[in-house]
This record gives C-alpha cells, sequence and structure tokens, in this order.
C-alpha cells in the first residue's frame, strides 16, 4: 500500500501546479493591456506618466506650487509672477477658458 499513497501524493501535486500553470496563463491573457490610470499627466499620478514627481521636486525646490481644479477664470494670481501648467486636460477648453487663457498670457503669465 505505500506504493499506492506515494501516487496519490504525486497525482495532487502534479493536479496543483498543472492548475497554477493553467490560471496563471489564463490571468496574463485575459489582463488588460494597459494598467495605467485614464488620466495620465495628474500631479496626482506617481506612474511614469504622471507628473506627482515635478509637483513633488517644485515644492522641495521652494516654489509656491498649487493644484487647482477651478476653471481659467478663476485664477486671481498675478500673472507676471505666475507659471501656469495644463497637465493633461481631460476635455477640450470652452471658448471662455481661451479667451482666459490669452488674456492670462498677455498680461505677462
Amino acid at each position: 500500500m505505500p506504493a499506492l499513497r506515494r501516487t496519490t501524493d504525486l497525482t495532487f501535486i502534479v493536479a496543483g501546479l498543472t492548475l497554477m500553470v493553467v490560471l496563471s496563463v489564463a490571468s496574463f491573457v485575459l489582463a488588460p493591456e494597459d494598467g495605467a490610470p485614464a488620466h495620465s499627466g495628474s500631479s496626482f499620478a506617481s506612474h511614469p506618466a504622471g507628473a506627482k514627481g515635478a509637483f513633488v521636486f517644485l515644492q522641495e525646490a521652494g516654489y509656491n506650487v498649487r493644484r487647482s481644479l477651478e476653471p481659467l477664470t478663476a485664477i486671481d494670481t498675478p500673472p507676471a509672477r505666475t507659471v501656469l501648467v495644463l497637465a493633461d486636460p481631460l476635455e477640450a477648453p470652452s471658448q471662455q477658458d481661451l479667451a482666459a487663457l490669452k488674456q492670462f498670457v498677455e498680461a505677462g503669465g
């Protein structure tokens, strides 16, 4: 009977390894191709396409850095002392935003 017991153990090991290989292959095939978030240019994103590194670097370099989710018409800082970074906007700007951006640049921003 000891030979039968060894064969049963070997059967369980082979079945377990086979199941593991099948599940690994299935997860590789079914996994989405791109795991990067949809908002790649965000200053909150720390993956390679994100801008969090630049945001943190500018903060640590002593610059006054702020994030804003407000429209361009809400900018109330002096344009001559402000750098505006539009990082990967989600939608096309409205005519009002374009006019505000033009005014900001013409004022020295």
